[in-house]
This record gives C-alpha cells, structure tokens and sequence, in this order.
C-alpha cells in the first residue's frame, strides 16, 4: 500500500499588540481611500508605483471598517502588509512596510504573525 502524503498544515495570519502609536513609511489609508507615501522615498516599503498621495492606480473607494478584526483581516489579504494601526471605531491603516517606524502615540498599532495550528494528532 502507498504511503499517504501528509496534508501541509495551513499558516494563518493571525496579530500581535504592539503599543499605543503608528507606524510611519508607506500605508493603504482604508478611510481616505489612497495609498500614502508610497513612491519609493521610504526604504522598506512593499509597494511602490504611487504619488506621494495617491496616484494613478493608487485611489480606491473609500470608507471606514466594522471594528479590529476587519482591519487585521484586510491587512492580511493586502500583499506587503505586515503592520496595520486601528483607531476606534472605525479607522484602519495598513502599512505596506517591511518594518515599523514608530512615530505618533494615537493609534492602536498591530503585527502580523504567522501562527501555524497544533495539528490534532490522527490516532
């Protein structure tokens, strides 16, 4: 008889307080409906191709989020996103940046994490 082939265990995205500010650099503005600052000035930052504010291609309909867990989940789907910062009770910003530049202290900011499931061991 063959050998199973093991099913792979799924990575979830899952994020991890980080304090009482923002992250500066690059960020999908989700309210204002714009991409800011990413037009390559800031070195770490996973997307590029805009103006400074905004930009062909680099506007999006605007509007504000149903709490944290959406704001963590549309970072997750965004691709770069590896920090978001929630401002109750609606805003959410999504920093296209391979790391946090701290700057401000009015935000709730946020890391994505991979967390990877203890499988359930099949008896």
């Amino acid at each position: 008889t063959p050998t199973p082939t093991p099913t792979p265990t799924p990575v979830v995205m899952t994020w991890n307080f980080m304090g009482t500010y923002t992250c500066g650099g690059c960020y999908k503005d989700l309210y204002a409906g714009q991409y800011k600052y990413c037009n390559g000035y800031y070195a770490g930052a996973t997307k590029t191709g805009c103006d400074w504010v905004g930009g062909a291609g680099c506007t999006f309909s605007g509007g504000g989020v149903a709490g944290l867990s959406a704001c963590g989940y549309l970072c997750d789907q965004e691709p770069g996103c590896n920090y978001f910062t929630f401002y109750s009770p609606s805003i959410c910003n999504l920093h296209l940046m391979s790391n946090c530049q701290i700057t401000g202290t009015s935000g709730e900011a946020y890391q994505m994490v991979p967390f990877t499931p203890t499988p359930t061991p099949t008896p």
